[in-house]
């Protein structure tokens, strides 16, 4: 990879004053070339556009107003998309500090009036033009934000627009019952390790076999959503992202499911009672796994249309604040839940030791819970607590299991 393409993410210090400000807007430490493709980019895209107004003819009817305003925001477009494209730029606006965000926003949101300009002076008082428009660039910014920046600042790159990276289990007979809760001890039952373990069926748990769960390791992703989506009905973290909303829970984990299903190496698990119903299933992603941009924005889209937009913005908050926890290397244990009617029967526990004992994971497991009655039970089972978060009303312990030595 070329080098000269990479960011580099230190901010060079500014002068004081007018020209400090200057500089900051423009870009701090910004390179001779960056100034040259700036001014000569900007020269070139404003011979076209002006060529492209001028052949098309409806110039002849602008007032000195509608001049104004084309020739005001097109300059500032031309020049704004050019100097955003720099890495000084890059840097700078997309630096971590306190107030970053909201600046951001802010500025995005200034824009607004170029918007209104075009529509109500340019377009004759086009009010809908502008309102979808402002629409549009109000929700595109929210999008943008909150989307973790890939590449090597992030160890997990936007992952998995979903999947978000908190885990739950249900069923410890120690505790109220409630799909929140998550496997308990090293023993492999679903309880904790003062409690007499709970077989399934009043036996040991296997792959396969009558009067045994079958255990399929490579499910689809539509026989998975619907157990998770039935496993998460109370749990914390997915109760603040639907709303506490049926139908949203189920179309959020319809849509992560499905684009979780085109990581490479991503892994599913499926286990069914004797009946050959599923009961429990669970999913993890690989190291660096990243969906495509286009499966993004299919998950954006889907989760939009199905779970409403607080859905997605806080769904897109949770990965924001919890994704830089993932240690380097490690696989992330998305999900694993089982069904409430199965509840305290071992099937979380079974399947949670399957996974630890089978999953080439030598850089570990990571996995976050927003439930803090869970968080001794997989302590129990070899994690460890890396952090705890706050992501909107949530604490969120992130976590994380070292692996077979």
């Amino acid at each position: 990879m070329r080098t000269d393409l990479e960011i580099h993410w230190e901010i060079p210090p500014t002068s004081p004053g007018p020209l400090g400000r200057l500089e900051r807007f423009m870009g701090p430490g910004k390179s001779r070339s960056e100034s040259v493709v700036e001014i000569v980019g900007a020269g070139g895209c404003a011979v076209l556009l002006a060529a492209g107004v001028w052949s098309s003819g409806i110039h002849r009817d602008w007032s000195g107003a509608q001049w104004a305003v084309v020739v005001l925001i097109g300059l500032d477009l031309l020049g704004g998309i050019l100097t955003n494209a720099t890495n000084s730029a890059k840097r700078w606006y997309h630096r971590q500090a306190p107030g970053a965000r909201r600046a951001r926003l802010l500025f995005v949101g200034a824009h607004v009036l170029h918007l209104a300009a075009m529509g109500l002076v340019v377009l004759g008082g086009d009010r809908g033009w502008t309102l979808v428009n402002t629409a549009l660039l109000l929700s595109a910014a929210v999008v943008v934000e909150f989307t973790p920046v890939g590449g090597s600042s992030a160890r997990r790159p936007w992952p998995s627009i979903p999947p978000p990276s908190w885990s739950t289990c249900s069923g410890c007979p120690c505790l109220p019952p409630s799909p929140g809760s998550r496997p308990s001890s090293s023993s492999s039952s679903w309880c904790a390790t003062s409690c007499p373990r709970r077989p399934w069926n009043g036996g040991a748990m296997s792959e396969s076999g009558a009067g045994h769960p079958a255990h399929d390791t490579a499910p689809s992703a539509a026989r998975c959503a619907p157990v998770l989506a039935a496993a998460f009905v109370r749990e914390p973290a997915m109760t603040w992202i639907s709303g506490g909303s049926d139908r949203a829970r189920r179309a959020w984990f319809a849509a992560t499911l499905r684009t979780h299903a085109t990581l490479r190496g991503a892994r599913r698990h499926l286990l069914a009672g004797p009946d050959g119903r599923p009961v429990a299933a669970a999913l993890l992603t690989p190291p660096a796994a990243v969906p495509s941009g286009a499966a993004r924005a299919a998950w954006a889209g889907r989760t939009l249309a199905g779970c409403g937009p607080r859905a997605l913005g806080r769904t897109l908050r949770y990965l924001h604040g919890t994704e830089a926890e993932a240690p380097a290397g490690a696989w992330t244990l998305e999900f694993i839940g089982v069904v409430p009617e199965a509840a305290g029967r071992g099937a979380g526990g079974r399947l949670l030791d399957h996974l630890l004992a089978e999953t080439p994971a030598p850089g570990g497991i990571f996995l976050t819970t927003a439930d803090a009655s869970n968080v001794g039970l997989y302590h129990r089972f070899g994690f460890t607590t890396l952090r705890r978060l706050a992501v909107g009303p949530l604490e969120v312990a992130a976590m994380w299991w070292p692996g077979r030595r």
